[in-house]
């Protein structure tokens, strides 16, 4: 669905506006506003941090009514290159049966999503995100007409770029296209507490493939001894599998022909660290 509401004027009156507001340091909300609308089932973006910033939720307009499971994932570095591996993401949160307030024409109103986290970005560090539609109905609006990685905003303290469209339902497996990013609302505030999300995801492992038919491989090469156990969960959060990890290993071949097609975390855990990792176990 594609309702161009306001002129390419307006669009780049707001943009100047919000390039304006560097001043003084702004620790509430970024806002991107409902024109030039097209529907989709999710989106990536980029933030970029001044300060250390606290991302603490998202609110999303909808033109398409319909009850919906959604996911939220995170990345640091963007997430350019990366919109279909699974592994490099770490999951913020879920929710099912989100239904938005949604309506046929601007103004829409923004509903937040029912999702509690709190990530951590450095400052000078760049993060992506992404939200999924996994199931369900309905429509997340996006606008669509300047360029992935142009800046859009900019309040002095976290800087918001363009970034894609998803056209699908399901994580890191629909059509993404270019030039697209969220309206409505992202919350943050400013600094960032111990006992954050601040990943170092899986900077000294590593699992492969990250699309997965029957089995996959954990690399612990640059990591031996410093895991103690590994978990798998599904995108509900709910234990399906663990086991022991022995110090002197290097690798670890597991079998996963048992799970449901769909997106997993692999969870671990020592005593010092810990790190999660995405894969998607594919249809046979």
């Amino acid at each position: 669905m594609h309702r161009p509401l306001h002129s390419l004027s307006f669009v780049l009156l707001f943009v100047a506006l919000q390039l304006s507001v560097t001043a003084q340091q702004v620790c509430d909300s970024v806002f991107t506003p409902c024109f030039n609308t097209t529907s989709g089932t999710g989106f990536f973006l980029d933030l970029e941090a001044a300060t250390d910033v606290t991302i603490e939720g998202f609110s999303t307009m909808s033109q398409g009514a319909g009850t919906r499971d959604v996911e939220l994932y995170y990345r640091p570095g963007g997430f350019a290159g990366y919109e279909t591996d699974a592994s490099a993401w770490t999951l913020a949160g879920s929710a099912s049966g989100f239904d938005p307030v949604s309506a046929i024409s601007c103004p829409i109103p923004v509903t937040p999503l029912p999702i509690t986290f709190n990530v951590c970005i450095p400052a000078g560090e760049r993060y992506g995100f992404y939200l999924a539609s996994t199931s369900g109905s309905g429509s997340f609006e996006l606008y669509d007409t300047l360029t992935t990685g142009t800046l859009f905003s900019d309040d002095g303290t976290l800087r918001l770029y363009v970034g894609k469209g998803a056209f699908a339902f399901g994580a890191f497996t629909g059509f993404v296209t270019q030039n697209k990013l969220m309206q409505g609302t992202i919350q943050y505030s400013c600094g960032c507490s111990t006992g954050m999300q601040h990943p170092s995801a899986a900077s000294n492992v590593r699992l492969f493939p990250s699309i997965v038919t029957r089995e996959f491989q954990l690399d612990l090469s640059k990591a031996q001894g410093v895991y103690q156990s590994a978990r798998i969960l599904d995108s509900a959060g709910r234990l399906l599998d663990q086991l022991e990890l022995d110090a002197t290993a290097t690798s670890i071949l597991r079998n996963v022909a048992s799970l449901s097609p769909g997106v997993y975390t692999l969870q671990l855990t020592g005593l010092k660290s810990s790190a999660q990792l995405k894969f998607v176990r594919s249809s046979d």
